[in-house]
């Protein structure tokens, strides 16, 4: 009997011993999350992403929240929610990028001094030869004592660089916590024009072609390029039209008609659309351009395929008092891309419209603005 208390008793201990050793690896389960490394953040972060689980993504944001400048809505303004902020980072990445960019991206660390812009060293931790993977142990540099930084660059292999410009995407790692979290989530360095000037507005004195302007009557016109063969005239409601047609372009006149079909005035040039040649419009733009040459010789300040009226600059070009320039982009059934871009200058002289196919340009239309 007293052995089968002893065994009891024993029992119980045992019971209690490995109650007590299982809470404690539950606790050092719980405190093994401040002992991840970069590397396991980003991975957590690109998992996230490439499978859309935004909860667990947002667990990664230290409690600054700061969420990045990258965001995609049509308002152009950033979410103020962190969830909402995630899933528009997500959106915006799979839209420049692909929809399967976050299962391809490629990603390489740098440690920065912590509230230090510049850059230590660079190494890839995804690279297990790295040096940096071994630096990671160490939350301090040995060196100055400083809290640790990365920066995490992430390489989009289908499209490297963005017609806004959109270089060197990133977050930014820190433990200043004591655990390895997002600083700063996913931002861009921006590169629009490769440290050159920023281009001007279009101005209306570059809406000329062939050093033909709105100023330049029929007579004008023939004097520069030829009699043509194929014209179209028509009288109709007082309005008379007048159509040149040559071999690469076509142009429009317009003047008015009495009652009995006499012209009042003489024709005046309307606007040209030019379908051949290799003649340049403005700043040097001719046909055979690719759609990114182009658009490197306007200013670009929003991202128009996000923008709710497709503006890149200035105010628009759909009503009378917009100027800038607008692009509509889109894709046919039989995979055909198109893209139209319109320019309007502020002294509301003439509109400009290139279109664009497949990322060629096959046309460039010009009309002088008049109020009749």
């Amino acid at each position: 009997m007293k052995i089968k208390r002893m065994l009891i008793y024993g029992i119980l201990l045992l019971f209690l011993f490995a109650t007590l050793i299982g809470c404690s690896g539950k606790a050092d389960l719980e405190d093994q999350g401040n002992m991840a490394t970069p590397e396991d953040i980003v991975l957590a972060y690109v998992q996230g992403f490439s499978q859309e689980d935004f909860t667990g993504i947002e667990s990664l944001f230290d409690e600054s929240q700061a969420l990045g400048d990258i965001y995609f809505i049509e308002s152009q303004g950033a979410p103020k929610d962190t969830m909402e902020m995630i899933k528009s980072q997500h959106q915006f990445v799979t839209h420049f990028y692909g929809h399967d960019a976050w299962k391809n991206v490629e990603y390489e660390l740098e440690e920065i001094a912590a509230g230090n812009d510049g850059i230590l060293e660079t190494d890839s931790m995804a690279n297990p030869d790295s040096d940096a993977g071994n630096e990671a142990d160490s939350d301090m540099d040995v060196e100055t004592g400083a809290i640790k930084e990365y920066l995490v660059n992430f390489i989009f292999n289908e499209t490297p660089l963005h017609l806004m410009g959109f270089e060197n995407l990133h977050i930014i790692l820190s433990n200043e916590s004591g655990a390895w979290l997002i600083k700063e989530g996913l931002s861009w360095d921006v590169n629009l024009y490769g440290g050159g000037p920023t281009p001007k507005y279009f101005q209306g004195n570059e809406a000329a072609y062939r050093t033909i302007d709105r100023d330049h009557r029929l007579e004008d016109v023939t004097y520069v390029l030829g009699e043509t063969m194929n014209r179209e005239e028509s009288i109709d409601d007082g309005y008379a039209s007048l159509v040149l047609r040559y071999s690469d372009a076509t142009y429009y006149f317009y003047t008015f008609a009495d009652e009995e079909g006499f012209l009042i005035d003489r024709y005046t040039l309307d606007g040209m659309i030019v379908e051949a040649g290799d003649y340049p419009m403005l700043r040097n733009i001719k046909l055979g351009d690719s759609f990114y040459d182009t658009m490197s010789k306007f200013p670009r300040e929003r991202d128009w395929l996000s923008d709710p009226e497709n503006v890149f600059y200035g105010t628009g070009t759909k009503y009378e008092e917009d100027f800038g320039g607008t692009c509509i982009s889109w894709v046919e059934e039989d995979g055909t891309t198109y893209d139209n871009v319109t320019l309007k200058d502020e002294e509301s002289v003439a509109t400009i419209r290139l279109e664009f196919m497949n990322g060629t340009l096959k046309l460039m239309e010009l009309f002088y603005i008049t109020y009749l």
